[in-house]
């Protein structure tokens, strides 16, 4: 009866399998912000596991309202049998008994090529792939299991926890996700219009950790918050019992109207915790790997970390309109009883995107065309973004580091998506150093490299 079962549920996957490549139904992806909407939907989300606070401002449940159970009794195994639902859109679904799963997946290969000097080599990569399983217990519980298999050839996970689904002012998540800061790193690669995230998130903000997070959405969706505790140590474990402190506000005062405005949005988010770690060789780096800082051998850092940040998004049409400001206070970094700097540094940027053939912007969700390729055009779009990093120069002065006390530049690129599921980035990334910078076998002043990104959601 077993293998008769498993023989059925195997024929069924690759029949809808057959199914959705020949159709290849323009379905709309919600959002982790729209997990909540109305369950009566057969929708999932094209990043909800990626977007562990932006989801907080819409209705609670994720999944349909519970099937009736149609249960009986076996006579001789007294098994409770339970009509299973199958079909595909953004990965294959079963539901069934209140509960559901879903089994997908997402790859990303880059090129990346240096038009000047750099330290890193031009290449191929797989920047990531990923397995994603992730589903609702009765309706009432939510869970989420990344594994991520490109991480110095080693897996390890991207995302595992459980999260409580209403009410929706006030839900809980429990395990290894995005810590509620800053509006950039919250966003999933697979939706930010650029290759590489700004300079501030990628040195400053560990993005995953392991905690408990309280979060939630009022007054009609207006404000949503999120608080947590966390290691403070991403993915590594924790070498300190002192934890990290987080919290993020995010406003839209126009939400609930028909202004222009009514898809702006105000953020402030900030966090505190005790940092102890041993800085010998730790680096600062742009998105595609240049090393424009360098800490010494034998400098420690063992203080108070507080970081805080605001930022705005507006999005209108088939524009958007987004920026962020990002400090950052490290306390003490020492090397022996001599040497001894305060390190401080902040971050700017400023990005707009246009999307050519008219298809409307949305937060948190990815561009669907009007058309498909190849019998249509496809989505195209235009992005840009200006950017700078400032570092405390004492640390350089007293010795305690090598490397350049600023960096500014930009990123131009240009998008395709062909459906609903792939996109296909070209950009163009331009910084420059204040100072050369003395690393490897070059004395280098700056990079400009050409970024290629093929990306495909399954």
């Amino acid at each position: 009866m077993k293998n008769a079962y498993t023989l059925c549920l195997l024929t069924t996957c690759l029949l809808s399998l057959n199914g959705w490549l020949v159709a290849q139904d323009e379905w709309d992806p919600p959002s982790l912000e729209q997990q909540a909407q109305d369950t009566s939907q057969k929708t999932s989300s094209v990043d909800e596991y990626l977007a562990p606070f932006a989801a907080i401002s819409q209705e609670t449940e994720t999944a349909e309202h519970s099937e009736n159970v149609s249960s009986q009794a076996d006579s001789s195994s007294h098994a409770l049998k339970i009509p299973i639902d199958i079909y595909y859109e953004r990965g294959f679904w079963m539901k069934g008994g209140g509960n559901t799963l879903r089994i997908g997946g997402d790859i990303q290969v880059d090129t990346r090529s240096y038009l000047q000097h750099s330290n890193q080599p031009s290449n191929f990569r797989i920047r990531r792939a990923r397995i994603i399983l992730e589903g609702t217990i009765q309706d009432y519980f939510g869970f989420l299991f990344v594994p991520y298999f490109f991480t110095h050839a080693e897996t390890t996970f991207q995302y595992a926890y459980i999260e409580t689904l209403k009410p929706s002012y006030a839900r809980l998540r429990f395990g290894l996700f995005k810590e509620p800061i800053t509006q950039q790193a919250l966003r999933s690669d697979l939706l930010i219009e650029f290759n590489e995230r700004s300079l501030g998130v990628i040195n400053f903000i560990q993005g995953e950790d392991i905690g408990v997070m309280l979060f939630g959405a009022l007054w009609d969706e207006q404000l949503e918050y999120g608080v947590g505790v966390f290691n403070g140590k991403g993915r590594e474990l924790e070498n300190n019992s002192k934890k990290e402190y987080v919290g993020r506000l995010v406003l839209a005062p126009f939400l609930n109207t028909q202004s222009p405005f009514k898809a702006f949005y105000l953020g402030i988010s900030g966090s505190t915790s005790h940092q102890f770690q041993d800085l010998s060789g730790h680096t600062f780096r742009t998105g595609t790997d240049t090393i424009f800082w360098e800490w010494e051998e034998g400098v420690r850092w063992d203080d108070i970390r507080n970081r805080w940040g605001a930022d705005f998004e507006w999005l209108y049409g088939s524009f958007s309109l987004r920026g962020e400001y990002l400090s950052v206070d490290w306390g003490r970094v020492t090397r022996g009883p001599s040497q001894e700097a305060h390190f401080k540094a902040n971050s700017a940027y400023i990005e707009a995107c246009y999307i050519l053939t008219g298809e409307k912007k949305e937060r948190f969700k990815s561009v669907i065309p009007f058309s498909n390729f190849p019998n249509g055009s496809g989505a195209w779009e235009l992005a840009s973004r200006y950017e700078y990093l400032n570092l405390d120069d004492s640390s350089l002065k007293r010795g305690l580091a090598k490397g350049t006390r600023r960096v500014h530049g930009f990123v131009v690129g240009v998008n395709l998506y062909p459906n609903a599921f792939m996109a296909f980035k070209v950009d163009w990334e331009r910084y420059f150093f204040d100072n050369r910078v003395h690393l490897g076998r070059h004395k280098i002043d700056g990079e400009s490299v050409i970024i290629t990104r093929l990306q495909a959601i399954f």
